[in-house]
């Protein structure tokens, strides 16, 4: 019987322990398939958030990179995208997650790394994103009429999402 109660005691020990480790924050570097964690200091809280960059065919030049985590005040979920420099800004960025409409980004400013724009996720933006639909982003090149549309990898998206909360 004392070893029964023992046992249950140690059970009982692991369980708690691995519960509280499954309730860790995964650590900046973790990959989810094509997603990477990474953190950042916001006041005195750390935010982190999934990313994924695209570089240019044949270049080690970044095109695009994609950010999602639960971030701002309330942390709600964010989409945030370092868009190439070059793209006509009164046009505007969008995205698009599969078959839903596109919508609109706001570009929050241009750095000599390129320009970030950001939007809010809808939670059927995150269910869809969990259902294997694409991701893509467009915007306008300047001096251009067409709009240039870059799409991400979804793999590992909904895990990583998942890992933040």
């Amino acid at each position: 019987m004392r070893h029964m109660m023992a046992s249950a005691a140690l059970l009982t020990g692991l369980f708690a322990a691995n519960t509280a480790l499954a309730a860790q924050p995964p650590k900046p570097g973790t990959a989810f398939e094509d997603w990477i964690v990474e953190c950042e200091k916001a006041g005195d809280k750390q935010k982190c958030f999934i990313s994924q960059t695209l570089n240019v065919k044949d270049s080690k030049g970044r095109l695009v990179k994609a950010s999602i985590g639960y971030l701002g005040q309330n942390d709600e979920p964010t989409v945030v995208v370092l868009l190439p420099l070059g793209i006509w800004l009164p046009a505007g960025a969008a995205f698009k997650v599969g078959d839903m409409p596109q919508a609109s980004m706001i570009i929050q400013q241009c750095t000599p790394q390129g320009c970030v724009a950001t939007a809010p996720l809808k939670p059927e933006h995150i269910k869809a994103l969990g259902t294997g639909k694409t991701l893509s982003f467009g915007m306008q090149p300047a001096g251009s009429k067409e709009t240039l549309v870059v799409g991400v990898s979804i793999k590992g998206l909904a895990a990583g999402l998942s890992a933040l909360k």
